[in-house]
């Protein structure tokens, strides 16, 4: 890659729900956000309060589809306990032509699904807020992120590696 070019723009995308694909169906992905909780502490002698990083706030997704698919409503309100598999896949080429292939994997569920409004003659669509329990990040088949609800990886190196043993995890 030539130095002072875009690398990784993203070019194209789609998502596969359940294991079905939506290629052509998918207007907009957002992708789960990594959020630090903190809280305010201020112990003895200390002059100002600090924040303090207390773990991550829920990791929630959204897809916005130009179809109405059945399929892919009456999986919203699953019972509890059922994790529904979502793959989104990017396309991105830097400047100079290289190619790379992107993945985000997620498990969890859809807490909203909104139907949007029908109007003779326009695109109709159909919005899902999604929770992910899970979610991987991968960038030519090497994951560079990992997130569950116990461990936090980056490019395969735990934040907290002591914590699992701690803890009997393992």
């Amino acid at each position: 890659m030539a130095k002072n070019l875009p690398a990784y723009v993203l070019r194209d995308c789609t998502l596969f729900v359940d294991k079905e694909s939506h290629i052509g169906q998918t207007d907009e992905i957002v992708l789960p956000v990594l959020e630090v909780k903190t809280e305010e502490m201020r112990n003895g002698g200390m002059i100002k309060p600090r924040r303090i990083h207390l773990g991550y706030s829920t990791t929630d997704a959204s897809f916005t589809f130009t179809s109405f698919d059945p399929a892919l409503i009456s999986l919203f309100g699953l019972e509890a306990g059922k994790e529904i598999p979502i793959i989104a896949y990017g396309y991105f080429q830097d400047e100079d032509g290289v190619s790379h292939d992107g993945r985000a994997e997620m498990r969890g569920f859809f807490t909203k699904n909104d139907a949007g409004t029908w109007k003779a003659g326009d695109v109709a669509s159909n919005a899902t807020e999604f929770t992910a329990h899970s979610y991987r990040i991968f960038m030519d088949e090497e994951e560079i992120l990992s997130v569950d609800d116990f461990e936090v990886k980056r490019n395969g190196v735990s934040e907290r590696p002591g914590r699992r043993t701690a803890l009997r995890f393992d």
